[in-house]
């Protein structure tokens, strides 16, 4: 379709059209009229669904076309294209492409700026902008882990209104909302009365929803036996007193030869990018004091590790968990991101099904 619209001199209008019929993608996916563009348009490994904007990938296609032939080897070549198309319209196709006029000589120009890449990343961008939809969605880009759901929805396991309610909480559109403006206006939850009806009050505050928070039990418990299989002695929530006398249950201790691992796990949603970083230093800071516990059940423990391992609401990686994953596991790079990538999965998991919670308690 992209070589008939490109080749065929398809005008702008035209591929307007056929954009305007493809985001009917909206319509078959059940999702709000106002939905961002932008996850339609980005990239899979951005969290986006990778769908092509004509208007602009033609133009891009015709505008790289033109600039390479003007800078050939051939002048006869160079003539016939600089005659054809002028050093206007190839500066009004770059402004259109890209937002800004070019900054150097058209002759000059690098055109992967316009590669169907760049496109697509300026699309991202935009949607990372936005204030309540594109909160947060900055730390998704380039995350092929975090995305892994997005190219293939039943090989994960995904039925197709599971498909959408991930659409829903990656875009912050569940439940549906006013947003109107930049701040929207949110009612009081109507489950507990006691917060604001967002997806991260619904996901992770909100009290009737407890009992179905089930994913920080449920990464808990991946790795658990994670660490059991991998040759670790494990055991969960383990009542620790420091030496000032206070209490502590970190979510799991692990122990071999001599190592002890004591980690803490939580489940919040990615307002921004710092979110998880700062969730992992929490955590360390809450445990540490409780090292001298753990070095007091054995005097052959030599080291002990507080470690936090925060993985986002809406399935965001916190990139250094990985580094936990091969202490415990010593695999390769491509095996830690197989793990990281169910994990990641078993959280965006879990959300979706605290949404069919909070839609079945209404």
């Amino acid at each position: 379709m992209t070589y008939k619209a490109d080749h065929g001199d398809l005008k702008v209008g035209k591929l307007k059209e056929m954009d305007k019929e493809i985001k009917k993608v909206k319509q078959w996916l059940h999702l709000e009229g106002h939905t961002t563009d932008g996850v339609f348009y980005s990239r899979f490994s951005d969290g986006g669904i990778n769908i092509t904007k004509l208007e602009d990938q033609i133009l891009a296609m015709r505008t790289r076309r033109i600039l390479s032939l003007r800078v050939s080897g051939d002048p006869t070549t160079n003539t016939l294209v600089r005659k054809d198309a002028s050093k206007r319209e190839v500066e009004r196709a770059w402004k259109a492409l890209t937002g800004s006029l070019p900054r150097s000589s058209v002759d000059k120009l690098n055109i992967q700026e316009i590669s169907s890449r760049s496109i697509k990343e300026r699309e991202f961008s935009k949607w990372a902008k936005q204030d309540w939809q594109g909160k947060g969605i900055a730390c998704f880009r380039s995350d092929p882990v975090s995305n892994t759901w997005l190219a293939n929805r039943s090989k994960h396991g995904l039925s197709e209104s599971e498909f959408i309610l991930a659409l829903k909480i990656r875009t912050r559109t569940f439940p549906p909302t006013n947003l109107q403006g930049k701040k929207p206006s949110l009612p009081l939850c109507r489950l507990c009365k006691s917060g604001p009806e967002s997806v991260g009050h619904i996901t992770c505050a909100c009290k009737n929803l407890k009992t179905n928070r089930r994913r920080h039990n449920n990464i808990c418990q991946f790795l658990f036996r994670l660490a059991k299989e991998n040759g670790w002695c494990a055991k969960s929530e383990p009542v620790l007193i420091s030496a000032e006398g206070k209490m502590g249950r970190p979510d799991l201790v692990l122990w071999r030869t001599g190592t002890v691992l004591m980690i803490d796990v939580a489940v919040c949603m990615e307002t921004d990018q710092g979110t998880l970083q700062a969730m992992a230093l929490h955590k360390v800071q809450k445990y540490q004091p409780f090292k001298g516990a753990v070095y007091r059940l054995d005097p052959s423990i030599r080291k002990v590790q507080v470690w936090g391992f925060p993985v986002g609401a809406r399935g965001k990686w916190h990139h250094l968990n990985n580094d936990l994953l091969r202490e415990i596991t010593r695999k390769s790079a491509k095996g830690i991101m197989h793990i990281a990538a169910r994990l990641s999965k078993l959280a965006l998991f879990g959300s979706i099904k605290i949404c069919k919670a909070f839609i079945q308690g209404m």
